[in-house]
């Protein structure tokens, strides 16, 4: 009897040990809201959340120092509210593929589709004319744009600030025209 009631005791220490471990739990970092690539992480787009300490591993573990670490880096995808995160999600600066630019552009109503830009649309970059009877001209076929911010809270109406990636030779005439107030987007299929 002495031998079962040890046995039994032994047995529920290991089994209490067991579900413990397997209910461990750590906070990591997840979204808190839709983000968006080449957009800034901020401090309220990112949540502490509780996970199993076993799945954590490349997650990044939730504390000030490392929200103070991520905040004013920039997403490296587009992402769903409730993402968990780890390294890969972002990063210092968006890559500049070989023989691309990243070229920013400030576009007023009327220069992009009202439907609106995202990160990842291909778009034509158009030049308009300064004299009356000249043709616009296409500047590049098909760029990608990297991110886009709104200027302003008028909606549609309001300016946007667009970063798009284009051929690095392209890329001088693409800022010419937009520090001219002188270029379109156009979204065209990928």
């Amino acid at each position: 009897m002495v031998v079962g009631l040890v046995v039994a005791t032994l047995a529920a220490a290991l089994v209490a040990a067991l579900l413990s471990a397997a209910t461990a739990t750590t906070l990591v970092w997840s979204t808190s809201t839709e983000v968006f690539r080449g957009h800034p992480v901020e401090p309220d787009q990112l949540v502490a959340v509780e996970v199993n300490e076993g799945t954590a591993d490349s997650l990044l573990s939730a504390s000030v120092e490392s929200r103070d670490r991520l905040v004013g880096r920039v997403w490296a995808a587009d992402l769903p509210s409730g993402q968990l995160l780890s390294d890969a999600l972002i990063t210092e600066r968006l890559l500049v593929a070989d023989g691309q630019a990243l070229v920013g552009l400030r576009l007023g109503p009327g220069a992009f589709p009202a439907a609106g830009l995202r990160p990842g649309d291909v778009v034509q970059v158009i030049a308009t004319s300064v004299q009356q009877g000249e043709p616009p001209r296409v500047l590049v076929e098909a760029a990608v744009i990297e991110s886009v911010a709104e200027l302003g809270d008028q909606g549609v109406a309001s300016d946007r600030l667009v970063t798009l990636s284009v051929p690095a030779d392209a890329a001088a005439a693409v800022a010419n025209a937009a520090s001219a107030g002188r270029a379109s987007l156009a979204v065209v299929a990928p």
